[in-house]
């Protein structure tokens, strides 16, 4: 499986992203397990990550960051 891809659904009109993949990097493979991904997104009011070019799904904001705990 791979790393997912964050965005903030603002950015998308002809503007930069406001939303970085932190951990894991985008296109890293990732254990079933499950993980916890990090997103930099410090002006975002919603950031949502895409798995494996699927359904967006939306991520929390905790400690100055976003986060989306994903399990296999």
């Amino acid at each position: 499986m791979r790393a997912g891809k964050a965005r903030d659904p603002r950015g998308d009109r002809g503007r930069p992203p406001l939303a970085r993949m932190e951990h894991p990097q985008a296109g890293e493979r990732i254990g079933l397990s499950g993980c916890a991904f990090r997103i930099a997104a410090p002006t975002a009011a919603l950031v949502e990550l895409s798995i494996d070019d699927g359904e967006w799904k939306p991520c929390r904001a905790a400690e100055g960051t976003w986060w989306f705990d994903w399990r296999g």
